[in-house]
């Protein structure tokens, strides 16, 4: 059951092609114009062959490298955390044949806005998963500096336990948060897991990985965060995030301050807190994620030896706490996704969620 293809009024509910190698690894709905059921199955069947897909590969490895989570082209989604190049594949195919695609999960399919033309262009991007079980939730994130997942274990009250993974961080001194995250939320109930709760005393991530962990507790299935801030051009960055791969918030900057949409205009990002306290549900989470992920993004045009004395950084953070700031080193590891031939949590994600 990978696909369900609808052409006209003609439905299969269960396409038999190769993609069954990795049954379960994804699933979708694609409403496909001027195509027909012979040549699609050519079609898929090409595909699956050119990236040497076969029933002989273990299934999680297929899954991994050929999930077709992009919610433009999806009616429903995996949980899988990374689009991977099947979905590529898929999407020139849709292209080409100029299929008319369902949108995202909710049934919208917003473009992309001419003020925001995010796609392709250098710069910072984050990827944030969080995936739901049952009495369990992980939030996972990757961008340039940072590669960390939490999980949150409960009883649909309260915390029972909290684990932290990671891949990368920015300081020597950050991986001894964990311990402080756990003291923090174990025990809480989960209405109390907010963001106020001791963050300067935690490592802001993890943190927030817990707190959304948290606000998902009781959310079914898999929700995925894109973010992009471009590079600078002339003063000015495009700020966007995606939920499930519609945008939820696309704002243009000139010199550090906002300039679009109007609602934003003339604020910078520091100054925020008291819009997105007027906003609610989805565009609300999704405004504050994307307002952390662009005042982190602006380290990608500062040098490094200009970030890398934390005594001399505001004590907004665990590393960054006095006691410990003199002996923090800045690690130097970072990755650029920009050209797409990374994917912000592929590998990593897989790992986290066989433990979950």
């Amino acid at each position: 059951n990978v696909a369900n293809i609808r052409f006209g009024s003609l439905e299969l509910d269960h396409f038999d092609h190769p993609l069954r190698a990795g049954a379960g690894a994804a699933t979708g709905e694609f409403f496909l114009a001027g195509r027909n059921v012979e040549t699609l199955a050519v079609d898929i069947a090409l595909i699956v062959e050119r990236i040497e897909l076969g029933s002989n590969r273990p299934a999680a490895r297929v899954a991994g490298a050929a999930s077709l989570v992009d919610a433009n082209f999806h009616g429903q989604r995996s949980s899988l955390p990374t689009p991977g190049p099947l979905g590529q594949m898929l999407r020139n195919l849709c292209h080409e044949c100029k299929a008319l695609v369902d949108g995202p999960i909710a049934g919208h399919n917003r473009a992309m806005p001419d003020f925001c033309p995010t796609k392709d262009q250098p710069g910072y991007r984050r990827r944030i998963v969080v995936e739901v079980r049952d009495n369990a939730v992980a939030a996972m994130l990757e961008d340039d500096i940072h590669c960390l997942a939490v999980i949150l274990r409960h009883d649909g009250l309260a915390v029972a336990a909290i684990e932290t993974w990671f891949d990368r961080l920015p300081w020597t001194t950050c991986p001894g948060a964990q311990a402080r995250l756990v003291e923090t939320f174990t025990g809480l109930p989960l209405a109390e897991v907010t963001a106020r709760r001791d963050k300067k005393q935690n490592c802001t991530h993890f943190h927030d990985m817990a707190v959304l962990a948290a606000a998902h507790a009781q959310d079914r299935g898999t929700t995925v965060f894109d973010i992009i801030a471009t590079d600078p051009v002339a003063g000015e960055r495009h700020l966007e995030i995606r939920r499930d791969g519609e945008v939820l918030h696309c704002w243009r900057e000139q010199h550090g301050v906002l300039q679009h949409p109007a609602e934003v205009a003339g604020k910078v990002l520091f100054a925020l807190r008291d819009w997105i306290g007027t906003l609610t549900g989805q565009r609300q989470e999704a405004a504050r994620l994307l307002q952390w992920a662009a005042m982190v993004a602006h380290g990608r045009t500062m040098p490094l030896e200009d970030q890398s004395i934390a005594s001399e950084l505001p004590p907004n953070c665990y590393t960054f706490q006095p006691e410990r700031a003199g002996g923090a080193v800045r690690n130097g590891l970072r990755r650029d996704f920009s050209d797409g031939t990374q994917l912000p949590l592929a590998g990593f994600g897989e790992r986290v969620l066989a433990s979950l």
